[in-house]
């Protein structure tokens, strides 16, 4: 299956990860910009491609199972895969939450 990539116009949500009718799709935060908006779209991407929606959201709503670990992860990847532009754009950033996940794995 591909990717689609949408836009939410909410300050609360950056991003998410779903799927809808077999299809896997990344919706991001429309305020976000820049390097920002790439940052959540490799977060994304990390639970697209690893992890069960599903699953997780199981673990979260009917478990005491700690879901931060996957978010852990899926900003890892991001700033892996980001690593080569960081030092060019990170002080673009003007998402404090976004910057300060981005200072963790540097």
């Amino acid at each position: 299956s591909y990717f689609t990539v949408h836009g939410i116009n909410s300050k609360d949500m950056k991003g998410l990860y779903t799927v809808v009718l077999n299809s896997k799709l990344i919706v991001v935060q429309s305020l976000l910009e820049g390097f920002a908006k790439l940052f959540v779209i490799g977060h994304e991407l990390f639970h697209a491609l690893e992890h069960d929606c599903d699953e997780i959201r199981f673990f979260r709503e009917h478990t005491g199972f700690k879901t931060s670990i996957y978010e852990e992860e899926a900003n890892f990847f991001s700033v892996q895969l980001l690593k080569d532009y960081i030092e060019y754009h990170q002080d673009e950033v003007a998402d404090l939450e976004i910057a300060e996940e981005i200072e963790k794995f540097i």
